[in-house]
């Protein structure tokens, strides 16, 4: 009997419940994967049928103009790299060009793919392309593999050939490769020369922390509180890409030397989607639990008699 009351109430439960927690769930995995506020998961776990319901009709439906189903510019740059790349692959299977290797070995990079990039970067090169098309993608598919030493020669390469590549990007990858390969004297030698031209804030944090153990505690604060100002003044979009390595400033100057995630990782996405289905799968969890303890207790409930029988007095005489 306790074990189908138990399942009546679950049942019964989930019927009420899985409705919306699946929602739930659509609006948590597709805010995750498209970049969209954040403030629509509140409005799904607090209205649990209307909230996915509006914001599928207000980000997803084009009732509401074509600048609602605009997508981040991430997952426009992921869907252009999957059609691309498609037509590459068929292009690939009758002549494999230095340049299209590279354009390949691009596409696969923003897709996540690190090691299949980093394949076809490495046959381009063999192919003969140049060190200013092939070495900044294939460096960045070595760094996203955790494999920062190995990069550094490719992006030395391409400092001597093309001081300043792409405005200073090159020279900051090969600064981040030092930093992170364990070599701090050859990275701020790195850093300054990066921020003599630009004032990047991922530099200017970077050269703080190697202060920082060097003991040079005064350079330090004056870079830090440098990124933190110099925040206050921009604009609210370029808030959001300096949000980070401001942060980073703040947990510097409370002695915490943990660097932020570069918001460039081509798993990023990915990795955001992961930790939201994995929050809402402990919340299921968590409700299946709760309702599971409902259940149970409103079982013992309905088992307990109305007027139980009171045991006669002490001296009282029973009826025949």
């Amino acid at each position: 009997m306790d074990n189908e009351a138990w399942l009546g109430g679950i049942l019964g439960l989930g019927l009420l419940s899985v409705v919306p927690l699946i929602l739930t769930l659509a609006v948590i995995v597709d805010v995750a994967w498209t970049r969209r506020g954040w403030y629509w998961i509140v409005v799904a776990l607090m209205f649990p049928v209307v909230g996915p319901i509006a914001y599928f009709l207000v980000e997803r439906s084009p009732w509401f103009g074509v600048a609602s189903v605009r997508v981040s510019a991430s997952t426009a740059m992921r869907r252009g790299a999957r059609r691309r790349l498609r037509e590459l692959q068929l292009q690939l299977g009758h002549w494999r060009g230095p340049a299209l290797l590279v354009e390949a070995g691009e596409a696969l990079l923003l897709l996540g793919q690190a090691r299949q990039a980093e394949a076809h970067l490495r046959e381009a090169r063999q192919q003969g392309a140049e060190p200013a098309a092939a070495n900044l993608p294939l460096a960045r598919a070595l760094a996203c593999q955790s494999r920062f030493a190995e990069a550094v020669p490719f992006l030395e390469e391409l400092a001597e050939a093309h001081p300043d590549f792409k405005l200073g990007e090159a020279d900051l990858a090969l600064a981040r490769c030092l930093d992170e390969s364990g070599k701090p004297d050859q990275a701020e030698i790195a850093l300054r020369r990066v921020l003599e031209r630009h004032h990047f804030n991922e530099a200017q944090v970077r050269l703080a922390r190697i202060c920082l153990r060097t003991g040079r505690t005064e350079e330090a604060r004056r870079l830090l509180e440098t990124v933190i100002s110099d925040a206050e003044g921009l604009p609210l979009h370029m808030q959001r890409q300096t949000r980070p390595w401001v942060r980073a400033a703040r947990r510097l100057k409370r002695g915490r030397t943990r660097l932020p995630r570069r918001l460039t990782d081509p798993a990023a996405a990915r990795s955001r989607v992961i930790y939201a289905t994995a929050a809402v799968g402990i919340s299921i969890l968590i409700l299946l639990a709760l309702m599971m303890m409902l259940a149970s207790s409103s079982a013992k409930i309905d088992e307990t008699p109305s007027n139980p029988a009171r045991p006669p007095r002490h001296g009282a005489t029973t009826p025949a």
